[in-house]
């Protein structure tokens, strides 16, 4: 969402959010989706008192930003679940293969792809390894 003017009647459809706004003296407000891979973690809000206070290079930066900021929860959440599931070297080389098949379908990098894994496996209970094996036998497709 990215509201260049919010005193621009066309700008938006909230009469509230623009009144709210100006009596804060809010101008400009943009909202970057926090992503990793197709999870959505939350959005960062950024608030300007200027009209069009982000340029298009500020508008890259800062979803580029956004998106670090939720691997970085992830990981951060994630931190505890054990990678191999504590099987030992096998299930460590299920979740190898499982990472390079996540970077190819999500067209993403190898820390991303284990990130998405475990978040996967963290939302739904299970081990990471478990969540590995079944994106092997293809009943966890990330591209569908």
């Amino acid at each position: 969402m990215l509201l260049h003017d919010l005193r621009d009647a066309t700008t938006t459809d909230w009469p509230m959010l623009r009144s709210v706004a100006a009596y804060h003296g809010v101008r400009s407000l943009y909202a970057f989706p926090m992503t990793v891979g197709a999870l959505e973690v939350g959005v960062v809000d950024l608030y300007a008192d200027g009209l069009g206070a982000l340029k298009q290079r500020d508008l890259a930066l800062a979803s580029v930003m956004a998106d670090a900021a939720a691997l970085r929860i992830f990981e951060r959440v994630l931190s505890g679940n054990d990678a191999d599931g504590g099987s030992g070297g096998s299930s460590r080389r299920v979740v190898h293969q499982a990472t390079g098949m996540v970077c190819a379908q999500l067209r993403v990098n190898s820390n991303d792809a284990l990130v998405v894994i475990r978040a996967h496996a963290f939302a739904s209970g299970r081990s990471v390894t478990q969540i590995a094996e079944s994106i092997i036998s293809r009943e966890i497709d990330f591209t569908a």
